[in-house]
């Protein structure tokens, strides 16, 4: 049986919106590095995705790496990688105590609510980290249906 699982019940995802509070939203890292300056003019950003229950607090953690790619064809796939950024942040839902929902519907929330939480914030820091590196503002998408790994890339839009 699950963390939180009582015989028979479980809250559905419309449920956990219903019961659920944001309570904090956090960075636990964020880094970038730039390689080499260059025409920067592709991203690929992957997402990996985590959750946990402790006391009432429901936790989602987001692992996102951004290759920045340049328009060259020097390197073996033809993108050479000019930096990278490393983020790690975190949503947190608070009045969790005595959740009874399945992994799945954990997840399901995750992807639904806590991603689309998420997803300005992780917009923003790539955004602002590109630019302290010394290459143009870069507007990142949503991002891909649920699966492992979630991915947006694109190409930079000439200013």
């Amino acid at each position: 049986m699950n963390a939180g699982e009582d015989a028979g019940h479980h809250d559905t995802v419309s449920a956990l919106k219903e019961r659920l509070e944001l309570g904090n939203v956090f960075f636990q890292s964020f880094s970038g590095e730039s390689k080499k300056l260059g025409n920067l003019s592709e991203f690929a950003v992957e997402l990996g995705t985590s959750h946990a229950l402790v006391d009432d607090h429901l936790l989602y953690r987001f692992n996102v790496e951004c290759k920045l790619l340049g328009g060259s064809t020097d390197s073996a796939d033809g993108r050479p990688e000019y930096g990278s950024i490393q983020l790690r942040l975190v949503c947190e839902f608070t009045n969790a105590k005595g959740l009874s929902a399945s992994t799945e519907t954990i997840e399901e929330f995750g992807d639904s609510v806590a991603l689309n939480v998420a997803h300005p914030y992780i917009r923003e820091a790539i955004s602002s980290i590109v630019v302290r590196l010394g290459f143009p503002a870069l507007t990142i998408g949503m991002f891909s249906s649920p699966g492992a790994p979630r991915t947006v890339s694109g190409r930079r839009t000439p200013q």
